[in-house]
């Protein structure tokens, strides 16, 4: 994942948790990236490898929460990052849903 924002983004971060199977039908998954102040928060990009024998996944959205501050940044998917599923692509752009 990389997360990007208007001072700067995060770089490549994988997104792993020992001990836990990840990305499973139904499931969230919850995870902790310590960064430096991003801004306001206008990009997410998201991928795989591939590599796992069930490696597609259908992502319904990606929130992102500044523990500092508790603001919420929502960014909706709706797609699958899937060699074999919707335009078969396994990376996403996303952009952050409007404040309502």
């Amino acid at each position: 994942i990389i997360i990007y924002g208007t001072l700067g983004d995060t770089g490549p971060r994988p997104l792993k948790q020992k001990g836990r199977n990840l990305f499973e039908r139904g499931q969230v998954d919850d995870f902790f990236i310590e960064t430096l102040d991003l801004g306001a928060l206008n990009k997410l990009h998201i991928e795989h490898d591939n590599t796992n024998f069930f490696a597609e996944w259908f992502l319904d959205k990606v929130e992102v929460t500044n523990t500092e501050t508790g603001e919420t940044v929502l960014f909706p998917c709706k797609r699958w990052l899937s060699k074999k599923h919707d335009d078969r692509q396994i990376q996403r752009d996303l952009l952050p849903m409007e404040a309502s």
